[in-house]
């Protein structure tokens, strides 16, 4: 009897192990996807700033030739 309480503790770690496992591993997967959202939204970022100033120097360029 007391192996078999034994082997239930153990079946019983074993599985919250897998658990734990299991969470991380989606834990994981969840971070990398927010990473990838991130770093796509500076990208986006990054092309709006860059639209922004070549319109602006358009407009200095269109009133100085005016």
């Amino acid at each position: 009897p007391a192996e078999q309480v034994y082997r239930d503790d153990e079946d019983f770690v074993g599985g919250q192990t897998r658990e734990m496992e299991g969470q991380l591993s989606s834990a994981e997967k969840r971070c990398q996807h927010l990473e990838n959202e991130l770093f796509q939204m500076r990208k986006l970022v990054a092309n709006s700033d860059r639209k922004q100033s070549q319109l602006m120097e358009q407009m200095v360029t269109t009133r100085q030739e005016r």
